[in-house]
């Protein structure tokens, strides 16, 4: 993932000072070069994330229209650095002069050579590998600064989403979609909205379509994933004693009726610190029964001790 950005980089880089003979492009740091030769450092710096990006990003490669490639995805901001050095050829003024031209020169070709449509936009960066484990979306060069007179320093950033390569999946032809009309969010109603410990309350859902097309075309009775989250462990939250048991622990299958879906909440047996707030969260339950889109919350008081 950001190795292979880093090594595709290196070699953008390379290609761009082909004509200068005295440098050579590294990845990690090396020995300070002999007389009159130089070194340029490539490394990808740092990545944080990019605040434009939805969880769960899907990534549909190119394909067929029977089989496209879909994997899940991280979109990343990279911050790249870019350093060069060169030793100067002797040790007096006419030599740190030589040394410090070369060195400026040097930064100015990598710059002019990354300055470029096709760098900028990421393309450059596409490998031959048809699942490299990233993606690059743009590249842009921010500033250089100087350390001494013979050692420069350029910085890049960019953006770029990035996957285990290899996790690609094939998706499969899209036959049918299924639609479900309901305003989001859900309201959803509790009789009693605070409660002491150990007391319960019935929830209620407002209905919408009672089935849901499954896989093979045929549709399935619709269910929604209920969980209850708060500031302490599941152990010690309120709990939803009605449908049945999900994959993960604490969610629980509820099916859709209609004209409402009804299901308890039970307050938890104790409460030995101040008052505090749980959360009833309705998803509508996945094929596998796991969450899927979250269709509304409802909020609990629980009377405390303290």
């Amino acid at each position: 993932m950001l190795a292979a950005i880093e090594i595709r980089l290196a070699a953008l880089v390379s290609d761009g000072l082909t004509a200068r003979t005295h440098t050579r492009v590294i990845r990690t740091p090396a020995p300070a070069p002999a007389a009159g030769k130089g070194t340029v450092l490539v490394s990808v710096a740092g990545a944080q994330e990019d605040p434009s990006f939805q969880p769960d990003l899907l990534s549909i490669g190119q394909g067929d229209d029977k089989k496209a490639p879909v994997r899940r995805v991280v979109g990343v901001q990279l911050n790249a650095q870019i350093d060069l050095v060169v030793t100067p050829p002797t040790a007096d003024e006419a030599g740190a002069d030589a040394a410090h031209d070369l060195v400026m020169d040097d930064a100015a070709t990598v710059i002019y050579a990354l300055h470029q449509d096709e760098v900028m936009s990421g393309k450059a960066f596409v490998p031959a590998d048809p699942d490299p484990g990233f993606d690059v979306h743009c590249f842009n060069f921010e500033k250089m600064t100087m350390d001494g007179a013979s050692a420069a320093h350029l910085f890049f950033s960019g953006r770029a989403d990035v996957w285990p390569a290899g996790s690609s999946q094939d998706g499969g032809k899209i036959v049918s979609i299924d639609s479900l009309i309901a305003p989001l969010p859900l309201r959803i109603e509790m009789d009693q909205p605070a409660l002491l410990p150990g007391g319960t309350t019935a929830v209620r859902v407002p209905s919408f379509a009672p089935t849901r097309l499954a896989s093979d075309g045929h549709r399935t009775p619709a269910s929604l994933a209920v969980s209850v989250t708060s500031d302490v462990p599941i152990a010690q939250r309120g709990s939803i004693p009605d449908g049945s048991p999900g994959p993960e622990t604490g969610l629980r299958i509820v099916p859709v009726s209609s004209p409402a879906t009804v299901f308890s909440y039970r307050a938890p047996a104790a409460n030995a610190g101040p008052a505090r707030w749980e959360y009833i969260q309705v998803h509508l339950a996945t094929a596998d029964l796991r969450r899927g889109p979250l269709l509304g919350s409802a909020a609990v008081r629980i009377a405390g001790s303290a």
